[in-house]
């Protein structure tokens, strides 16, 4: 028997596919076996598996890892896949079914390489046989049509009809935090040195300690928690740790990294194999994307580059459930739409789940905007504010912007000499006119200013004798 190219396995799928049938029968097998068929498995342990799975499937009897392994060892193949141990060992391969379809996909274009393999090593036999050219293209022809029909019928993608997704069920998105972070590829970007890291990690330590926040919002779904910060020491994680909590100290759920792969050089493997082996992780925080991001090639389109580095991270995180923030950084110049000033093509902003951009006016500020956007939640802008290492909710950012403007108005018009014009508010404040106006009128109507019908204002207990308020 010819040796099969090792090019041509894909252990992992297979074991992957088997996983799947075993976590979820009843949608998992008869997708694997809608692609595959016994001989597709290159390795006897997930080759039995996947056989005796499919045949208990198809006599209508139920799958499970006790019923399995029974008709494993009533057909005496128990020593082939490692005994009972063996079978509950499959389970821990993936999490869920949820990708079985892609693994086995793979399993099937590895078992079509490996006829094609076998095919081209066959010719020169056939010819040294004595075969006539006519005879050798007809069985390529063949055994090629044959290859072509499976791939067709095992990748061509399925559809399904407005009808059908009536009737479906979903599972509703993990949410991780109420109404800000869901499972999935949530983008948080911020100019340097913002505190985008500082939130982050405050956000992690309250995932992994069940508790809030910002100092108000809830967590709706605690768990461990996984923070690569690859742009600090251990020292300084630590640091900040006890500022932001002292209790943080103590957590077993936070796990903190300093170093890390990039992703196409072990990284993505990496991170996959510790959220298998943490599958009560619910968060995973990467700071940042440079020093992960694979090698940039300078020939390449951006947004694919993009979109291609990108995807397999928010793969992962669907699979695992898991809410997985990379930081990144903000352009240099603003736009009016912040999503326009994430640094990079559309394609990293297009593959990500959520997008949250975290601005300030100046650096010196202690107060932030978060812009907030995703697939799963709703636009909105919060106003934070940013001391001594610690991120708090102030409430929404328009409203927060208003009363503070607002407040201006009035304290210029407490020190004021006189009445004073929208322009001059405007010109004293450096804010809009239009904005002045609008502002001005909710102030008269609260009944905290006084205007005149020549478009002057004053607080409501100075300059009663001047009806009209001349300046």
């Amino acid at each position: 028997m010819r040796r099969i190219h090792n090019s041509t396995q894909a252990l992992e799928a297979e074991k992957a596919v088997v996983s799947a049938m075993l976590h979820e029968p009843d949608t998992a097998i008869p997708k694997a076996t809608a692609i595959l068929r016994p001989d597709d498995f290159t390795h006897t342990y997930p080759k039995v598996l996947f056989t005796v799975m499919a045949a208990l499937h198809e006599a209508g009897q139920m799958v499970d890892e006790q019923i399995t392994w029974a008709e494993i060892d009533r057909r005496r193949l128990g020593e082939a896949v490692g005994g009972f141990p063996g079978v509950m060992a499959a389970l821990d391969f993936v999490p869920t079914a949820e990708n079985v379809g892609f693994h086995a996909r793979i399993v099937a274009d590895r078992a079509a390489c490996r006829t094609l393999h076998e095919l081209g090593q066959s010719i020169p036999d056939q010819i040294a046989g004595g075969a006539s050219a006519a005879t050798v293209l007809a069985e390529a022809q063949r055994r090629l049509g044959d290859v072509g029909a499976r791939l067709r019928s095992g990748t061509l993608p399925q559809t399904f009809t407005a009808a059908q997704l009536a009737g479906m069920v979903f599972p509703e998105p993990v949410c991780i935090v109420h109404n800000l972070l869901y499972e999935g590829l949530n983008l948080l970007v911020g100019s340097p040195k913002v505190g985008k890291s500082w939130l982050a990690l405050a956000i992690g330590i309250a995932v992994a300690s069940g508790g809030r926040v910002l100092g108000s919002i809830d967590v709706a779904q605690g768990g461990e928690v996984l923070c690569l910060a690859l742009e600090d020491s251990l020292h300084r994680v630590r640091n900040r740790l006890q500022q932001i909590d002292d209790a943080a100290l103590g957590l077993e759920t936070l796990h903190i990294r300093t170093e890390w792969s990039r992703l196409d050089a072990g990284g993505l493997v990496e991170l996959g194999g510790w959220l298998s082996e943490h599958p009560a992780a619910r968060m995973v925080v990467i700071d940042t994307w440079a020093r992960v991001r694979p090698k940039v090639n300078g020939r390449a389109n951006v947004y694919q580059e993009d979109t291609e580095h990108m995807a397999p991270l928010q793969t992962l995180a669907l699979s695992h459930h898991v809410a997985l923030v990379v930081l990144h950084h903000r352009r240099k110049a603003t736009s009016g739409d912040f999503l326009d000033e994430v640094s990079g093509s559309t394609g990293l902003t297009g593959v990500a789940d959520a997008v949250l951009v975290l601005k300030k006016r100046s650096r010196m500020e202690r107060d932030a905007t978060l812009h907030v956007t995703g697939r799963d939640i709703d636009d909105q802008e919060l106003a934070l504010r940013f001391d001594q290492g610690i991120w708090t909710y102030l409430g929404d950012a328009r409203e927060y912007t208003q009363s503070e403007e607002r407040q201006e108005i009035l304290n210029l018009l407490q020190g004021a000499t006189s009445p004073m014009s929208q322009s001059r508010i405007a010109e004293a404040l450096g804010t809009p006119r239009g904005t002045i106006g609008r502002l001005c009128s909710c102030l008269v109507q609260n009944g905290l200013l006084r205007s005149s019908s020549s478009g002057y204002y004053r607080n409501p207990s100075e300059y009663p004798e001047y009806p009209e308020y001349p300046e």
